[in-house]
């Protein structure tokens, strides 16, 4: 689907690590590179799948204006690493993301268990009108859908935080799917203020389980820098990229709103 120019560099010194999302991170020159060409695939995507994103349909059409997957989606892209197998998008929703790993010729699958939202149907279409065969299962990830060993690498992509106790589930899942030496990349959102779906103490027993797996392929580091990238930091500057039930009304914060962090890893199956 996608001609050259629209395939994003693959390197970004400042997204090779592991750690929090960082303001500082979306004005280094080579992250503006990867999104510059990510921008460029999604609007090609979303011509293409136009009449996928209708009103009844809750998930945006436009991934990279949200706060944080304007930072996830780039760093999914240059952690995941060379090809080496398949890839699983785990809790995939519908995005541009998987299509655009299909065009730099990847063999991608992706999964998601909310049957509220057509998705097989929508996949179908939407591989149909991009020429880009990735394939879509609906499963529940904690419940071990995949054989051993199925995948070379795996995104999840802001997932935790929506599946409540079944994360040390969904991580056993990913680990026993991967082969030996495959990638993990994997994004949360971490409420700061604790009243949100996935504390610091949460995210400290992600991170545990993900030991017990994984080797982290870069040193973590864990510390919370003056620019950090947090729903906070949109509020008056960029309203648009927060969820619709964010946004606030003139200076009021609506009750939905959450102060949340981006937390990321790469690491590799033992």
């Amino acid at each position: 689907m996608a001609p050259a120019g629209r395939i994003p560099p693959a390197r970004c010194a400042a997204l090779e690590r592991n750690g929090y999302a960082r303001l500082r991170d979306l004005d280094d020159p080579e992250y503006a590179c990867v999104v510059r060409a990510m921008e460029g695939y999604q609007a090609e995507f979303l011509a293409r799948t136009r009449e996928l994103w209708g009103p009844d349909f809750p998930i945006s059409p436009d991934a990279l204006g949200h706060f944080s997957r304007q930072w996830e989606y780039p760093y999914a892209w240059v952690n995941l690493g060379p090809a080496d197998g398949p890839v699983l998008d785990a809790g995939s929703g519908l995005t541009f993301f998987p299509f655009l790993l299909a065009s730099a010729g990847r063999a991608v699958t992706c999964c998601d268990s909310d049957g509220t939202l057509g998705l097989p149907a929508r996949y179908a279409e939407a591989a149909a009108r991009t020429g880009c065969a990735v394939a879509f299962t609906d499963v529940s990830l904690a419940e071990r859908p995949f054989d051993d060993g199925t995948f070379g690498a795996a995104a999840c992509i802001s997932v935790l935080e929506h599946v409540g106790d079944e994360r040390e589930a969904v991580i056993e899942s990913l680990a026993t799917a991967l082969r030996p030496g495959g990638r993990l990349v994997l994004t949360l959102d971490v409420d700061l203020r604790g009243d949100g779906d996935l504390g610091l103490e949460d995210a400290a027993v992600v991170l545990a389980e993900l030991g017990e797996w994984f080797d982290f392929v870069h040193p973590l580091d864990l510390g919370r820098p003056p620019d950090l990238l947090t729903s906070e930091a949109f509020l008056s500057t960029a309203t648009w990229r927060l969820p619709r039930v964010w946004r606030p009304s003139r200076t009021v914060r609506p009750a939905a709103f959450r102060t949340v962090a981006v937390l990321a890893v790469t690491a590799v199956k033992r």
